[in-house]
């Protein structure tokens, strides 16, 4: 009795979830090269966009926006966006989202004024 092994998959690609299963391990590989080469190319875009100071624009508003908190009001920083490119740049340890750490907002701010 021949045994079939299989792989169950789910991908999250910009909020969109496939799932499925792969039972060939090429494909497999395939598949985790074309993300690695995905995941690659969205840093480089971001960072080549991020240097020559093009911003990411906000989300389309939804029907009902809640109320955006500001926990450094009249302290406007840097673009987190461009922050992130950058700190991904140099090889440091980033969220896509959230906060970013103080001491990467200080080195960025202290290389890019």
């Amino acid at each position: 009795m021949p045994i079939e092994v299989v792989q169950q998959v789910k991908v999250n690609v910009d909020g969109v979830t496939y799932r499925g299963e792969l039972g060939d391990k090429k494909v497999i590989t395939q598949l985790e090269a074309k993300l690695t080469a995905y995941e690659k190319s969205k840093t480089d875009l971001d960072e080549f966009l991020a240097e020559h100071g093009i911003q990411r624009e906000a989300a389309s508003t939804p029907a009902s926006p809640a109320p955006k908190r500001n926990r450094s009001a009249g302290k406007p920083g840097p673009d987190a966006s461009a922050v992130r490119a950058w700190a991904k740049g140099k090889g440091m340890e980033v969220n896509d989202r959230g906060a970013i750490p103080k001491h990467i907002v200080d080195s960025y701010l202290k290389e890019n004024g």
